[in-house]
Formats: structure tokens, C-alpha cells, sequence
């Protein structure tokens, strides 16, 4: 039995992605281009099919043989319009690196490996502690951030917690939102857990907090409860 065949049986339900920017790396080896590059990461930032669609369009129009290049390529593994949205998580790039334990023999590695992550449970159940927000300081950061492009935008209500959003100026398009399920039309709110652009201009319409609309993953009862488990400290090899 192949090692992806032993994952697919410990983790039946794991979801396989790629990390976008070495993907990229991968792929500009052979196709340089700052056109390409652009269309490749509206590509990958693409949360629904149909965007996703269009930007590959474009790529083949500038490029063929760039195009080709990701035939062989499942998009539900570097793409947000094919992820699953079960797991809250839009991330495309991978930042768990152990580039400094890279070239150790493999015990000197792993305890490298444990010791970075003992410290950084650790600073993050103390950073948690100083949280007074209903979500995460990070997602809180986002939400503000998005916040500020609520202006462009309009709700009309449709029912009591579903409302059609509307563009403005340079931003015309139309998205559905539906605040009792956590859903909007554009996927960004059910990959990621965090009220979208279109949704948070429907909850300013009901003059309410965006923070009381986003997933428990998102608070900071989850996060400590992940962040709880003590990494213990090991003896050295001389012991």
C-alpha cells in the first residue's frame, strides 16, 4: 500500500491542498510573466466557479501553453471555488515551515520540531488570555478591514434574514445573502467562517455586530481549547 493510499484510509475525510506559491514557483520556471502570475493567483483567490473560470479563460487566451501546464492540476486542490467549505479555512499558502531542521539527522529534526511547537502553544494560550473580543484578535482585524468596504454596497431585504446585495460605482454585481445559515452567494463567507463584504452590509442593515455572526471555530473559547494541550519538555540524549 502507496503512502497517499495509508492517508486516505488514517484520514478518509482529510482534504488535500496545495500550497499556491510554491505551485507558482513550480509553474513560472517555465512560464515567467507578470500577466501570467496575476491571472494565476485571481485563479486561485477565485471563490466561485464561475470567476474561476473566467481567469483560466484569460490565461489560455494569453498563453496556451500556461494553460496546459495546469490541466494536470485538480483545481479543488489550489483553488477556493472548488474547496470544501466544512473546515472554515480559505488559507492557500503553507507557512508551517521547518527549513531551519531541514538538513539535521532525523531525531535532531523532530526535537527541533517539538520544541517550536511547545513555546508556540504556549504563546498562544497567552496571547488568547489577553483577548477581550468575541472573535480572535486576527479575525477581528479582518472583519474591520472588510468592514470599510461595506459603504460600497446595498442591502435589500428580501425576508427577515435574507437580503439581495448590490454593488455600487465600479463594484456591479449582485450576490444573495442569507444571514440565519451563513451563507452569501460569492463562497467567501462559508470557506472561511468570517462574515463576507456582502454580509456585513446586510448585518449593518440590521444594525447588528458582525463578530456575532461568525463561526465558533472563529472564538476564543475554540482557540484555547486547541491551543490547551501541553507539549511536555524532554531530556537530552545524554540521559
Amino acid at each position: 500500500m502507496g503512502f497517499e493510499d495509508r492517508r486516505d484510509s488514517w484520514f478518509p475525510n482529510a482534504e488535500h491542498r496545495h500550497c499556491v506559491r510554491l505551485l507558482y514557483n513550480n509553474f513560472k520556471a517555465k512560464h515567467p510573466g507578470e500577466g501570467l502570475k496575476q491571472l494565476i493567483w485571481n485563479a486561485a483567490r477565485s471563490s466561485i466557479v464561475v470567476w474561476f473560470n473566467k481567469n483560466m479563460a484569460d490565461l489560455r487566451k494569453l498563453s496556451e501553453a500556461a494553460w496546459t501546464w495546469f490541466q494536470d492540476k485538480n483545481p479543488a486542490q489550489w483553488s477556493k471555488a472548488y474547496f470544501r467549505d466544512e473546515s472554515r479555512c480559505d488559507i492557500l499558502l503553507n507557512n508551517l515551515s521547518i527549513v531551519p531542521a531541514r538538513d539535521k539527522p532525523i531525531i535532531t529534526m523532530l526535537e527541533k520540531i517539538t520544541m517550536d511547537m511547545m513555546v508556540r502553544q504556549s504563546n498562544r494560550r497567552v496571547a488568547c488570555e489577553r483577548w477581550k473580543d468575541l472573535v480572535v484578535s486576527r479575525i477581528k482585524k479582518i472583519i474591520d478591514k472588510t468592514s470599510q468596504r461595506a459603504t460600497e454596497y446595498r442591502a435589500h431585504r428580501a425576508g427577515e434574514l435574507i437580503f439581495q446585495i448590490t454593488g455600487c460605482g465600479e463594484h456591479d454585481s449582485k450576490h444573495a445573502v442569507d444571514l440565519g445559515l451563513h451563507t452569501c452567494t460569492c463562497k467567501m463567507w462559508q470557506l472561511s467562517g468570517i462574515p463576507c463584504v456582502h454580509a456585513i452590509c446586510a448585518i449593518r442593515f440590521k444594525k447588528q455586530e458582525a463578530a456575532l455572526y461568525c463561526d465558533d471555530y472563529l472564538m476564543p473559547s475554540t482557540y484555547m481549547e486547541a491551543y490547551n494541550p501541553i507539549i511536555y519538555p524532554i531530556v537530552g540524549q545524554e540521559d
